[in-house]
Formats: structure tokens, C-alpha cells, sequence
């Protein structure tokens, strides 16, 4: 304890602890590796298997295998019949998911998972649950209490040190072969190549010795064909000529060893390969990711959120229509009944007054029918699985739930849909009726047929409204027909809900009014910086048509004398190239004067261009220059223009310049001199404004300078207090974790001293009052003693 509290453990100058919990989330390497394992070790040495991966035990190991990496497993999405036939199993088999899992073809995770969403579809009485709103999604700080039944998270590009190592570890220990049968064939192998060697050595020995040796049992394999590595096939060598032809062939041989003979490759013919380009793109759209990724962070994990949401990659569930009813023989049916329309005739009043009777029962197939709603059967067994959930004990007394599916079998029972069939719908007809007189109209033999009826009764004048066709024969019958009629009008009025006499107006959407900005008289300091700011385009604007010298601040001569050109430049377009050329120098004199000019010259117009004119001008000449200069002549240029710039200096001798290959001996010393000297003029002086200059730099920075220094002490007595807190904090952690695990003990002892203190007291309490009563006992008896004596 008091080497905890003087901040370091027993045997230990600083104190370092560091916890390890075994879980979490599996990654893309620990996937790798435990499948190599389990290719090598097998299903069953799941302890051996752990021992590769330093953050998962042997049960996690084997969880991973059994719930998501085994190839057996089905991770497609969920069919209707599965969920029907999950949902039934769970009914009959409640919690049992191992016994449950085999029979559909899932995990038992994948069970339960998918039974928790249905059921919490039947509670929010929808098909459906939002991903986004979904209870079991994992928020932000929490821990995902099953890991084992989830994808891999992708490795990252900078894994830490532990990661390597594990890595390297498992590579080396899964790579390690060298069992017994191993170590006997390497041993086969070193004898093997020991009796090679040794046969070699025998065979240099005896061809020394000049004694010719073959192996026996060996023969030599031939060879059909051509063998192109050690001939030239269909070579045939050309005869001798009365001719002497050495300076042929070594001017052949010549001519083949230039690098000027050297073929093309087929990149260079064909052009640059497809896959090399789409690695280059590819390369090129990582980098922009990447450089994407460092500049806008949140809108890459967004775009990457969005693209990995389960709604997005879900995919859409194949439709399940029920099989036609009515075959091609129906349909003919059904158009030649259709066909009867055209025979219905009778004028205006008529057809008003008079219903049409030329109709048969079958013409109701005309009318079109839709497929009877049916309901979700998914839905319903969820919601009758809650109901059985949710049913208290039955010593409470109360009604069942009532639950429609029954127990009957391990498969639910499947409503099958069909299109309903006018033809085959039952039609109501004369019903068969039990003691009928023998007066009375027998009904017919399909009546008693179920799903089977007689001819409907085609009644649209109302004429037969009684049920089964009769009319009552008396007063008394008719008038309580009438009564029964109006009670039954009553009660379906009855039935109607009160007129609601409330209004709600609802007025329309209107478009927001735009706002009125006030006119605001502009700022003297907007209006000079707005006004600086197209003075500083239009400049660039400018300075972009000038000539290259200029954009470049290329050195320019004072003074422009009379320009002399090549004497070979005859032509009209050399002439025409050649007076543009003079009149740009003119004008870049006149109008763009050099600092330490004083001249006045007359400035030449020159014609205005766009910057697209100048730019298409530009690049017809350098299209031009490609057409008509040979290869190498820019190099050439260069070349002699390198040469011709350095044989120029300054000849102090005649205060010009001159060539100093043209010059004698003493005129090139002089001019060599005055060169040295002025760049030892230009040297000291740039050093004495570089020493100025770092004057005035130590003089600005030393203040900062000693900020630094000062700063970086304290940061250093800061980092020394951060790591002693640290150490502290801690060593009383370990205190603390000490005190909670010896505080039960502690609190045991006390409780336990208590209740024995308390139990001496008792028996203390006891015997006072024993002795007590003896004492008030003894001193009655003094008493008495007293009064006698």
C-alpha cells in the first residue's frame, strides 16, 4: 500500500496496466486466419485455432464458424414460406431455436433475429420496420452483444503493431508443415540429391581418367520437328559467289548493332494497353479519394453510409401471383356470350320502362371481377404468437386469446390464391327446403350439392322479392311483410351516424412574398475596391496580349536602332513575318518602356486580338512547326544557342561585346578579370544585405525566441506533472480496485464482530438482571431475618 500510494508498484519504478477483454467486432484478417485454421486444425481443436488470433477465445472462434463463415450457411434474403414456416415452429416450439434451425436451412441467431423484427412488425401493426428506426440498431457508443453473426469489418491501410504481429505469427505457424511425414521426405530429398552429387563427382572423375562412361537404361529422347531453341528454322546457308562480299557483311553487321535498326514494340505500333490505362485511371480516382477524404471528411462517411444502408441494398422480393382459373375454352365462352350484345333491340321508352331479360347468368363474366382480398399471413401469425405471449396464467380466470392457426402440423397452412371464375361461382338459386308438401315444387338435385346451385332468378322488376320465389297468399301475411319491411328500414336508418354540422376551411398554399431589399447608396471604400479590382483585370487582360518578353521580364535593350535581319529571308511571308515582328518590338519600346529609359519614340499601331485569336494562332504554329521541322532540330537550337551565349562577353579593351573565340589573349584575361571582379562586388554586397537582414531578424524574433524557450519549459514541467497525475491515477485505481475486492471482506469481519458484541451483551443483560432478582431476593430474606432478630 505504500508503494501504491507513493505512485509505483512493488518491484516496478512506474506502473503500467493495461486490460485485455477478448471480442468485439471481427475483422477481415481475423476472418482469413481463422479459416486457414480451421482448413488446417479442422472443427474440432477450437482452443489451438484461438491461440492464432490474440483478441478472440475458442468459443468466439467457434461461434464465428458455426453462425457466419461456414460456406454452409444460407445469407440470402428471407422467402414468404420461411418466415410462415418460422413463425409456426416458434408457436409450436417456443425458444427452441437449435432444434428450430435446422428445419428451415438458418442459424439459430438468424432465427431469432428475424422472428424479434416480425414480431415487432405485428406490434407497430405494419409489414414493415424502417431501418433507421429499428430498437436492436446499434448507436453510436455502444457494444454489439453479438458480433459473431455480423460482417467483417474491412482491415485498415495502417494496422497496429499487434495486429502485424499476430499476422506474422499465424502465417509462420500455419505455413509450418514439418511434421513426421514432412521431416521424412526432406530427409529422402537430402539423400536424393547426396547420391546426385556423388554420381557427378564419379562421371568428372572417370572423363578425367579418359575413360568414356553412358548410363545404362538410358536412352536419348528425339526429338521431332524443328528445335527453335538451337536452330534457325528453314535456315539454308547461300551458296559462295565469284565475289568478295567481307564489306557487305560488316556493313550488315554494322548496321545491326546501331540502335537505329531496333524494331518497335507493339505498344508503340498498337498504342498504349488498355488494362495499363485502366490502372492508370484507377490509381487516379484512389488519389482523388483519398485527397477527397482528408478535405471533406463528413460528406465521404455520409456517401459511404448511404451506400452500405441496408434499404438501399435490399433487393426487391419476387412476386408471387396466383395460377389462372379460366383456361382458353372459358375465354372463347365469354366472347361468343359477348357477341349477344348486338342482338338487344326495342326503342327508347322501352328499354327505360322494361329491364333486359335477353341476358343469361353466364354474361356476368363481362363485369370485371378482382382477386378477393386475402390477409398477410405473416402478419396474422405474428400477431397471434404476441397474443399467446401476452395470455396470462389460466388460475387467473378469463377468456383465451383467440388464435385462428391451429397445432396440427410441423407445416403452417398455406391459403392459396385464385382468380376468381364467374362461370364456376356458385349463383343462388330455388333452395331445397325440409318438410315441403307434397304440392310443393321439389328442389332440384344440384341444389343439394354444396358449392353447386340451381338458375338465378333474373328478378330486376322486383316481382320475386320474397325469399324462395312465394308471395303470401292472405291480408294478414302481406301486412306483416310490410311491418317487417319498415322495422328493417328503421333499423338500417338507425344504424347511419349523426350529421356532423362542422366546417373546417382550409385555405390554399401561397407562394412567400419576396422581400423588398431597399436600394442602399454604395460606399466610397466598395466603389474604390470594386473599381481597383477591374483596373487589376483588365491589366491582367493586358498583360496576357503582350509578347513573351514581357510576360516573361526578359532583359531589354534601352534603345532600338535600325533592325537587320538574315540576308536569305526573300520571300513575301518571311518579309510579311519579319515586319510584324519589327513593328511588335517598336511598340513594346514606345508603349512598355524599360525602367531606366528616357527616350521618346512614336509608338507603332499594331492590329488588337482576342485572347481565343491569339490562342488559335499559337497553336496553328506549333502544328506548323511540327509539320515542317525534322526531329532533333529544338535540341539542335538549343544546342548552338547554349554555344553562341557563352562565347559572348564584354571586351573591356574596346567597351563592346565581342566573341572571345575571336579574341586575342589578352583581351579574353581582361574580360575574364572584370567578370571576376564584378561577381565578387556582387557577392560582398549581397552578403552584407543578407547580414543586415539577419540583424533585423534576430532583432524581430528574439522576443519570440525567448517566448519559445520559456514555452517549451513549461510544456515540459507539464508533460512531468501529466505522467506523475497519470501515475497517480492509476496507482489509486489499483487502490480502489483493491479496497472494492476487500470491502465485503471487510464489512463480513465487522458484521460479524457486531454480532458477536451484541450477543455478549445479551448474555450480559442477562445475568445483571439474574443477579438482580437474587439480590432484592437475598436482601427480603435480610429483611425478614432483621424482624426476627
Amino acid at each position: 500500500e505504500r508503494c501504491c500510494a507513493a505512485g509505483k508498484l512493488p518491484g516496478e519504478d512506474t506502473a503500467t496496466m493495461r486490460i485485455m477483454i477478448k471480442g468485439g467486432v471481427w475483422k477481415n484478417t481475423e476472418d482469413e486466419i481463422l479459416k486457414a485454421a480451421v482448413m488446417k486444425y479442422g472443427k474440432n481443436q477450437w482452443a489451438r485455432i484461438s491461440s492464432l488470433l490474440v483478441r478472440k477465445s475458442a468459443k468466439q472462434c467457434k461461434a464465428r464458424w458455426f453462425e457466419w463463415l461456414d460456406p454452409s450457411i444460407k445469407k440470402t434474403e428471407w422467402t414468404r414460406e420461411e418466415e410462415e414456416k418460422l413463425l409456426h415452429l416458434a408457436k409450436i416450439m417456443p425458444t427452441q431455436w437449435k432444434t428450430i434451425a435446422p428445419i428451415i436451412g438458418r442459424t439459430a441467431s438468424q432465427c431469432l433475429e428475424r422472428y424479434e423484427k416480425l414480431l415487432d412488425a405485428a406490434q407497430q401493426k405494419s409489414g414493415a420496420i424502417d431501418d433507421k428506426d429499428d430498437p436492436r440498431r446499434l448507436r453510436p457508443g455502444e457494444i454489439d452483444p453479438n458480433p459473431e453473426a455480423k460482417p467483417a469489418r474491412p482491415d485498415p491501410v495502417d494496422m497496429d503493431e499487434d495486429e502485424k504481429e499476430m499476422l506474422s505469427e499465424a502465417r509462420a505457424r500455419l505455413a509450418n508443415t514439418e511434421g513426421k511425414k514432412a521431416k521424412r521426405k526432406a530427409r529422402e530429398k537430402q539423400l536424393e540429391e547426396a547420391r546426385r552429387l556423388a554420381q557427378l563427382q564419379k562421371r568428372r572423375e572417370m572423363r578425367e581418367a579418359g575413360i568414356t562412361w553412358r548410363r545404362t537404361g538410358h536412352k536419348r529422347k528425339r526429338k521431332w520437328g524443328v528445335d527453335y531453341n538451337a536452330e534457325i528454322p528453314f535456315y539454308k546457308k547461300a551458296p559462295k559467289g565469284f565475289f568478295d562480299t567481307s564489306q557487305e557483311k560488316a556493313l550488315g553487321f554494322k548496321v545491326r548493332e546501331s540502335t537505329n535498326f531496333l524494331g518497335k514494340t507493339a505498344e508503340e505500333i498498337n498504342g498504349e494497353r488498355r488494362d495499363v490505362i485502366e490502372e492508370r485511371e484507377r490509381k487516379k480516382d484512389a488519389r482523388r479519394q483519398k485527397l477527397h477524404r482528408k478535405t471533406n471528411l463528413a460528406e465521404h462517411l455520409l456517401r459511404i453510409n448511404k451506400m452500405n444502408d441496408v434499404p438501399n441494398a435490399k433487393t426487391r422480393a419476387e412476386m408471387i401471383l396466383p395460377a389462372p382459373q379460366l383456361k382458353d375454352k372459358d375465354l372463347e365462352h365469354i366472347s361468343k356470350v359477348g357477341g349477344r350484345e348486338a342482338l338487344r333491340g326495342g326503342s327508347g321508352p322501352t328499354a327505360t320502362l322494361m329491364s333486359d331479360y335477353t341476358k343469361t347468368p353466364a354474361t356476368t363474366s363481362r363485369t370485371p371481377m378482382r382477386t378477393p382480398m386475402t390477409k398477410d399471413t405473416v402478419l396474422e401469425e405474428a400477431q397471434n404468437i404476441l397474443k399467446l405471449t401476452n395470455t396470462s396464467t389460466p388460475l387467473l380466470g378469463g377468456e383465451n386469446a383467440d388464435v385462428a392457426t391451429s397445432f396440427g402440423g410441423i407445416t403452417p397452412n398455406h391459403t392459396r390464391l385464385s382468380t376468381p371464375n364467374p362461370l364456376a361461382t356458385p349463383m343462388h338459386g330455388t333452395p331445397s327446403r325440409s318438410g315441403m308438401t307434397p304440392s310443393a315444387t321439389p328442389a332440384s338435385v344440384a341444389s343439394g350439392i354444396s358449392g353447386v346451385t340451381g338458375t338465378p332468378a333474373r328478378d330486376n322488376l322486383g316481382i320475386n322479392s320474397v325469399a324462395g320465389g312465394m308471395t303470401p297468399r292472405t291480408a294478414i301475411a302481406e301486412r306483416k311483410r310490410q311491418r317487417d319491411m319498415k322495422k328493417k328500414l328503421k333499423m338500417g336508418f338507425g344504424k347511419l351516424p349523426r350529421a356532423k354540422n362542422k366546417y373546417s376551411i382550409v385555405l390554399p398554399d401561397l407562394p412567400p412574398e419576396k422581400e423588398v431589399v431597399d436600394d442602399m447608396v454604395e460606399d466610397a471604400e466598395d466603389r474604390a475596391a470594386l473599381q481597383a479590382a477591374r483596373k487589376k483585370s483588365a491589366e491582367e487582360l493586358d498583360l496576357k496580349k503582350r509578347s513573351k518578353a514581357l510576360q516573361r521580364g526578359l532583359p531589354r535593350p534601352l534603345a532600338i536602332g535600325n533592325i537587320k535581319f538574315a540576308a536569305d529571308a526573300q520571300d513575301n511571308e518571311s518579309a510579311m513575318i519579319l515586319k510584324e515582328m519589327d513593328n511588335l518590338i517598336r511598340h513594346d519600346e514606345a508603349k512598355y518602356k524599360p525602367d531606366n529609359s528616357t527616350t521618346q519614340r512614336k509608338m507603332t499601331q499594331i492590329d488588337d486580338f482576342s485572347l481565343q485569336e491569339i490562342a488559335t494562332a499559337r497553336d496553328l504554329l506549333e502544328r506548323e512547326v511540327r509539320k515542317t521541322a525534322p526531329d532533333g532540330v529544338v535540341e539542335a537550337h538549343a544546342e548552338v544557342w547554349d554555344t553562341c551565349r557563352s562565347d559572348v562577353m564584354f571586351l573591356p579593351t574596346k567597351k563592346k561585346f565581342g566573341l572571345l573565340s575571336q579574341a586575342s589573349k589578352k583581351d579574353r584575361l581582361k574580360a575574364i578579370k572584370q567578370e571576376f571582379e564584378l561577381t565578387r562586388q556582387h557577392i560582398s554586397r549581397e552578403t552584407k544585405k543578407a547580414q543586415k537582414i539577419a540583424k533585423k531578424l534576430n532583432i524581430f524574433l528574439g522576443g519570440y525566441n525567448l517566448r519559445v524557450k520559456k514555452s517549451s519549459e513549461k510544456l515540459g514541467h507539464l508533460d512531468d506533472e501529466c505522467k506523475r497525475n497519470a501515475r497517480d491515477a492509476r496507482c489509486f485505481a489499483e487502490l480502489l480496485t483493491q479496497e472494492d475486492a476487500a470491502l465485503p471482506t471487510r464489512v463480513k469481519i465487522i458484521t460479524a464482530e457486531v454480532q458477536a458484541e451484541a450477543e455478549k451483551e445479551s448474555a450480559a443483560q442477562t445475568k445483571f438482571a439474574k443477579l438482580a432478582r437474587e439480590k432484592e431476593t437475598l436482601m427480603e430474606q435480610l429483611k425478614i431475618v432483621n424482624e426476627v432478630i
